[in-house]
């Protein structure tokens, strides 16, 4: 499988809160919109990393190391998931037990 080299044009636009807005904000509205796009932006970052391929075997703790990344990204792609839909847990009374 041939691999192309990432070009400057392949990365992510770095996300810059405004901070004049955030200081001065009385909701949680402009919060949340910048926790999105950094979350976003974390997402786009963990993917690029996870998805590099070592050019020769890796030793053990570097082995370690990259399959923490991969789990880490997987975690962070079920994030907004779970925010979205969060996960509605049913008490044992309610099961007429």
């Amino acid at each position: 499988m041939e691999y192309t080299e990432i070009s400057d044009d392949d990365w992510p636009e770095p996300y810059v809160p405004d901070w004049d807005k955030l200081s001065s904000a009385s909701t949680e509205s402009p919060f949340m919109e910048a926790s999105f796009y950094l979350l976003r932006e974390a997402l786009h970052w963990m993917a690029i990393v996870a998805g590099l391929r070592p050019r020769s075997p890796l030793d053990r703790n570097r082995a370690i190391v990259r399959g923490l990344i991969v789990r880490l990204t997987k975690l962070l792609r079920l994030t907004p998931d779970v925010a979205v839909h969060p996960i509605r847990v049913q008490r044992p009374d309610s099961q007429g037990l």
